[in-house]
């Protein structure tokens, strides 16, 4: 029975596999970091990866993603609710301070690691430490539960280390749009399909060539010659162009 509950909370997720490490959580994880993939709550609601960020600069109202891969491994989605004191133990105290800085300004320290020299200097007891609010998007719970350990945030008992990422809310029609530009797509037109901009970031990203479009044609930005003519039409589409792009070598002086 302890397998099969360990499984079910392994599978809670796709993100996230726990104990079990596999490799599609974790790819998927890396996908999204990509920008490549988006994380969906059961409401209906998207998020999209926006920037890395310091655990030192989390403050209130922001939506992050926590991720985490050394003893276990998971992605969750929470929103940034406050940091407690360290005056009360565990962080039952409550949210104190709006923001990491407010907290390390307030205490007249330069950054998380140097809480453990503080904590020492005034004698504070066991588990007294600032605790950073979360509220998990994903089933709403909300509580103190990532405390610092050798100057990162930490989730658990074992002191699982984590990483942050700041994430966006895919609005209405967007996540079409991000779908249509990384599927082979025939274009019939240059209203049919994504954007010729939207074209471009994508063809630079696939093969690493800034192009932009000459009428209908696609063009090498760097030399100027072109690609391929009548890039758009009915036995066009976005693989074609990813290897023309490919296979282009422009004329030697």
């Amino acid at each position: 029975m302890l397998i099969k509950e360990l499984m079910e909370m392994a599978a809670a997720h796709k993100f996230s596999s726990g104990m079990f490490k596999s490799q599609d959580a974790k790819a998927l994880v890396k996908a999204f970091k990509a920008g490549e993939e988006t994380y969906d709550l059961d409401n209906g609601r998207k998020f999209k990866f926006e920037k890395n960020i310091n655990g030192s600069k989390l403050a209130k109202g922001m939506v992050v993603i926590a991720s985490y891969n050394k003893y276990n491994q998971g992605a969750e989605l929470v929103e940034i609710l406050g940091v407690t004191d360290d005056d009360v133990a565990h962080g039952e105290g409550g949210v104190k301070f709006p923001s990491v800085e407010a907290f390390l300004k307030a205490k007249g320290l330069k950054s998380l690691k140097d809480h453990d020299a503080h904590a020492e200097e005034k004698k504070l007891p066991y588990g007294h430490h600032p605790n950073l609010v979360v509220k998990d998007l994903k089933d709403g719970d909300e509580g103190p539960w990532y405390y610092p350990s050798e100057g990162r945030w930490v989730r658990g008992s074992g002191a699982e280390p984590l990483s942050f990422a700041l994430v966006s809310e895919v609005k209405g029609g967007e996540k079409k749009e991000v779908k249509e530009a990384r599927e082979p797509i025939t274009m019939d037109t240059k209203t049919n399909g994504p954007e010729q901009s939207d074209m471009t970031k994508f063809l630079k990203k696939e093969t690493g060539v800034k192009v932009y479009f000459d009428g209908s044609d696609l063009v090498d930005a760097k030399s100027s010659e072109t690609i391929l003519r009548n890039a758009f039409g009915p036995t066009r589409t976005m693989a074609r162009l990813v290897d023309a792009i490919k296979r282009f070598k422009p004329d030697e002086e």
